[in-house]
């Protein structure tokens, strides 16, 4: 046999050399493979929705004038048109601060309070002793309805939580700029351990707000509370529900309003019994049922139909699907902890905000559509409690700063 040529001893070192660098890769190949099959499919799913923050404003208490006292828990009112930042203290009691969800411009609104109070010397007999409204407490805006024209106070003594505490309804005639009505709601007795109001929402069809009334009394068990649903109508209030439960309620209700329904959650950890319980109430069909839901649910979602409901636990970063019927899981996903609003966006689409990030389900299946980390928004510690999803937007809460961040699908 002859000795290889220069050509042919080429070709072999190439040859050996391609070898060599395939061995020698050849683990990092396999990492990059096994890394792709068991990385998290929110990183691995396709982009279909795009978020574009749109204003940032800054929601801290001021004492001085102007005085501003922030919602811990904004709303969405006047039928979409206006998101509830914040009210004034004291004397300013009365001006309530909104966002226009349109052109994102802040304005304020006042309430006549201090001239009803005035005019109003036996029903509050402190207001007639002069400027005396910080005799009263006015605790939040209820509803706001420029539409229908009117508007809706939860007002209390000064000393709400004392014996004799009284709460009031004051409704307010946006068109004549007058407050027209004092309806009272609760008076705290020698008996009650405390009585607390909650607003569920108002609902343009029937033009009546709905109210949850909880309290407990000090001589009944340690986990007995009595709840009144109650609407209200200009100067006129009626009973829908009223039952007896053993939780308690730190959220407030969670209103369908296009399908004239609330759910009530009750608050319990994980260990604590009995387990927790909502209940839903229908105002058209005067019915409700109660089942159990995940422990600390802090995010409510309802289907477009409202057949499903959507319940996020911030504590054991579950999402189950309930039926609204029968109050049976459907189906759950395990998202992970320490979150605090869920919503629909889209039909189909629901949306779970967590202090890490933004969870884009399907509603079918609860299949993760999309991720986006909250550090494209906001970096360090982040805290999500206050947040609001609505259709198309997520209006952001991180600590004292409020993003309004739009939503789009990519084509």
């Amino acid at each position: 046999m002859g000795s290889a040529t220069p050509r042919q001893r080429e070709n072999k070192e190439v040859t050996h050399f391609s070898l060599t660098t395939v061995k020698s890769y050849s683990h990092y190949f396999i990492f990059a493979a096994l890394f792709f099959l068991v990385m998290p499919s929110q990183l691995r799913a396709k982009k279909r929705f795009t978020l574009k923050v749109r204003t940032t404003l800054t929601l801290k208490h001021q004492w001085k004038k102007p005085t501003f006292a922030p919602e811990s828990y904004g709303d969405l009112m006047d039928r979409g048109q206006l998101f509830h930042l914040g009210r004034g203290l004291w004397f300013e009691q009365g001006a309530f601060y909104f966002l226009k969800t349109g052109d994102l411009k802040k304005i304020m609104v006042q309430a006549p309070v201090q001239k009803f109070l005035l005019s109003e010397k036996v029903l509050f007999p402190a207001a007639g002793q002069g400027v005396k409204l910080p005799e009263y407490s006015v605790q939040r805006l209820l509803f706001y309805d420029s539409k229908d024209q009117v508007a809706g106070i939860h007002l209390g003594d000064k000393y709400i939580y004392s014996n004799g505490g009284r709460q009031f309804y004051l409704h307010w005639d946006l068109k004549h700029k007058k407050i027209t009505h004092a309806v009272l709601l609760a008076t705290k007795t020698p008996l009650d351990s405390w009585v607390s109001i909650k607003r569920i929402g108002y609902d343009p069809a029937s033009k009546e707000l709905y109210i949850m009334m909880v309290s407990k009394q000090k001589q009944t068990s340690l986990k007995q509370y009595t709840v009144k649903i109650l609407a209200l109508k200009g100067g006129k209030k009626r009973l829908l529900y009223s039952f007896n439960t053993s939780g308690r309620f730190s959220m407030n209700p969670s209103f369908d309003a296009g399908n004239r329904q609330a759910l009530l959650v009750e608050y319990a950890e994980r260990g604590h019994k009995p387990a927790p319980m909502a209940h839903l109430v229908h105002f058209d069909r005067k019915r409700q049922i109660s089942f159990h839901i995940p422990v600390v649910t802090y995010g409510v979602a309802f289907s477009a139909d409202g057949k499903h409901i959507y319940a996020y636990s911030a504590q054991s970063g579950q999402v189950w699907t309930i039926d609204a019927k029968t109050g049976k899981r459907l189906s759950s996903r395990r998202l992970g902890s320490l979150g605090h609003a869920a919503g629909l966006v889209f039909p189909g689409i629901v949306l779970v905000v967590r202090n890490k990030g933004f969870h884009f389900l399907g509603t079918k299946n609860l299949k993760e559509l999309q991720y986006v980390p909250i550090t494209q928004f906001h970096k360090g510690f982040n805290h999500t409690q206050g947040t609001i999803v609505g259709p198309g937007r997520i209006y952001l809460r991180t600590s004292d700063l409020l993003r309004v961040i739009d939503i789009t699908k990519t084509p």
